[in-house]
């Protein structure tokens, strides 16, 4: 699962299809001709912020500080993935992944980097493999040139090139379909024309082996001014689509998040699910290419659970309501929630402590609680610890208060677990 605000790895985009996955309708849960639900962006950000408690959602939270030792350090938590025993972390800042217990200690180092069997250039993505009771399930590391897969016991399985990068390209995601297969969606040069990239969305079994593959259509790229020393620089900035398995089906969010459309199993018949409407906003989403005026949401940054849909992303302070903004702040992180129930698209207030926004939390006074993961029926964020100590200390929670009191400046990140509702 990758972190929803890493800004440093490539972008990609669909351009094309846009015409093909429209519906009508005008918010909320209002479906067209095609059956999809409308999510109101542009009401959303007109109607400012709202306190939404984690306990509508959520029936218990828990504060997981990471072991720390000499072979233990964990810089920044910018992927996790979670099972019944273990969280794996990985950070960019270190190109590492380390295993720990649900409870926090350390257990091992998955992999390292080189170029030899089992070993990785870098770290660009995380994902389970397997049923999570069997023996021979695992993590799977995305790495530039190819994507390897790991026992739970940190003995290297495999490399999979039927996941790893297309040309220079890595594979945007990759999700676990179950019996065997994975589900991923990557980027290729188009062999006519070098300067043009097309999506594909690929079933693969444990082998490596296609079994099933459909073009998604060609990435566009987004223009993006930016500064370098004395002068400012265009650059084409691509936006990933990427995939995430729900209710069985493969649901592919386009990357500039306007659409997302589902491929049921196994006959993979596709259709529409949601349409993103930015309506007024649509120019600072699609075409602004100045960032203290462009709104970004990408397509690794969409959860969803039975009760409700995430979106985060970044929009200039201009455009918020109700949020505070630091020095020259030129853009604020965002989660948009749209919930199925009331069928009504908000965006979460920000928490006064963190400046992140974040659902209230009212199950122990703790601080507000900012979603980063989503994983089998629990949400996670992870905090610094030097910045859960300041929150802990203003904090009512006697659970954060014991936890802090462990902690050091030099401590690992903590894992902040939040368990759903069933």
């Amino acid at each position: 699962m990758k972190n929803p605000f890493n800004m440093f790895y490539p972008l990609f985009a669909i351009a094309l299809l846009t015409l093909f996955f429209s519906c009508g309708g005008n918010g909320g849960r209002t479906a067209g001709k095609d059956g999809c639900i409308v999510l109101d962006m542009e009401q959303a950000l007109d109607n400012g912020a709202v306190d939404v408690p984690l306990s509508k959602y959520a029936i218990s939270i828990r504060y997981v500080p990471l072991s720390t030792g000499e072979n233990s350090f964990v810089a920044d938590v910018d992927w996790m993935e979670s099972c019944e025993e273990y969280f794996y972390v990985a950070s960019v800042r270190t190109d590492e992944v380390n295993e720990f217990t649900v409870d926090g200690k350390f257990v091992r180092k998955i992999g390292r980097q080189g170029r030899g069997p089992g070993e990785y250039s870098d770290v660009g993505g995380l994902f389970l493999f397997g049923e999570q009771h069997e023996y021979n399930s695992g993590i799977g590391i995305m790495s530039h040139e190819k994507s390897l897969l790991y026992y739970r016991n940190g003995e290297y399985v495999r490399a999979l090139d039927g996941i790893g990068a297309y040309g220079a390209r890595r594979a945007n995601s990759v999700e676990y379909l179950g019996n065997g297969k994975f589900a991923t969606v990557a980027t290729r040069i188009d062999t006519a024309d070098a300067s043009v990239e097309i999506e594909y969305l690929n079933v693969i079994d444990t082998l490596g082996n296609l079994l099933a593959g459909f073009m998604l259509g060609e990435a566009a790229s987004k223009k993006v001014n930016l500064p370098l020393e004395a002068i400012s620089v265009t650059v084409d900035r691509t936006l990933p689509s990427c995939c995430y398995i729900y209710n069985g089906e493969i649901n592919i969010v386009k990357g500039a998040i306007d659409t997302i459309y589902a491929y049921s199993c196994p006959d993979y018949a596709r259709r529409v699910r949601y349409e993103a409407r930015f309506g007024k906003y649509d120019v600072a989403v699609y075409h602004t290419a100045e960032m203290d005026e462009s709104m970004d949401f990408f397509a690794g940054n969409v959860f969803e659970t039975d009760d409700f849909l995430l979106i985060l992303g970044f929009v200039p302070p201009k455009y918020l309501r109700g949020y505070d903004f630091v020095g020259n702040q030129t853009r604020c992180e965002v989660v948009y929630l749209y919930d199925k129930a009331r069928g009504r698209t908000v965006i979460l207030s920000q928490d006064k402590r963190s400046g992140m926004p974040s659902f209230v939390n009212d199950l122990d006074g703790g601080m507000g609680f900012h979603p980063m993961f989503i994983e089998n029926g629990r949400m996670y964020q992870a905090v610094d610890a030097t910045d859960f100590m300041e929150a802990a200390e203003k904090s009512s929670s006697l659970q954060m208060k014991q936890v802090a009191a462990q902690l050091t400046e030099d401590s690992n990140p903590v894992i902040v677990e939040v368990t759903l509702k069933k």
